[in-house]
């Protein structure tokens, strides 16, 4: 009985060790095919030299990002804004009291004076 699970696991292992090499093998052949596609667009790149940008329309168009953007904080400011607008406006709409005029303003900046 001893001899036949030594067998058995004997046969297993070589089995496992079959397989295993047939996956080591196709994943070195995978590696090399793209190292060879690698090669080929590095050389592809290095054949075709494609204009750049001129320092004048790369500065044109940092000066551009940074204007979206500053517009896109602006645009979310301004729908902070809206909301509390609308918060404001839907208490004095409930009830001539429902709107607390000792409500803090919140903060205000640095400077300021009432």
């Amino acid at each position: 009985m001893a001899e036949s699970i030594i067998a058995l696991a004997f046969v297993t292992l070589l089995v496992g060790v079959f397989f295993a090499g047939k996956l080591f093998g196709s994943m070195t052949q995978r590696l090399a095919e793209q190292e060879r596609q690698l090669a080929s667009l590095q050389q592809q790149l290095a054949d075709n030299n494609y204009p750049r940008h001129t320092y004048a329309t790369a500065a044109g168009l940092e000066d551009a990002t940074a204007v979206a953007i500053d517009l896109v904080i602006q645009h979310q400011a301004m729908s902070q804004r809206a909301e509390q607008l609308r918060d404001i406006l839907g208490m004095v709409r409930q009830s001539p009291h429902a709107y607390n005029s000792d409500r803090p303003a919140g903060d205000r900046p640095q400077g300021f004076r009432p």
